[in-house]
């Protein structure tokens, strides 16, 4: 059986998919770009089973997001800003620094798989739930 995985691939400088509403569900996707791979402003959102390759995999703004079982190869693989609540749970995450957190509360980040030549989680000025 062949995988169908849908493919976002591109060169600008625009994120390769932006999830601005809430409740949007994104399944088994491809994005290959040289910008932002996903922007995710709007709330309640999910991610689940995508690959992602770029220098920035995911920035989420949105609060009680679900990334799960995801790979995120590049510089950064998910960046946080601003927001709570958010789980990222059982991905695959390949790049210099893992998942950056920034003035965020109640996030959860459990049974990834970090890789690379940097750091895996990076916490600025909140408190989370690390397994």
């Amino acid at each position: 059986m062949r995988d169908l995985r849908p493919t976002v691939q591109a060169i600008g400088i625009d994120p390769g998919i932006n999830l601005r509403s809430q409740d949007n569900q994104l399944h088994r996707c491809t994005v290959i770009v040289r910008s932002t791979g996903l922007v995710a402003t709007g709330e309640n959102n999910t991610i689940m089973d995508c690959q992602i390759d770029s220098p920035l995999g995911l920035e989420l703004f949105g609060a009680r997001s679900r990334i799960e079982n995801s790979t995120f190869q590049g510089s950064v693989g998910i960046k946080m800003n601003r927001t709570s609540e958010n789980l990222i749970e059982g991905c695959k995450i390949t790049t210099t620094k893992g998942v950056l957190i920034e003035d965020s509360t109640g996030n959860r980040v459990l049974n990834n798989t970090f890789s690379g030549t940097g750091f895996g989680v990076v916490v600025f000025g909140i408190l989370i739930f690390l397994l």
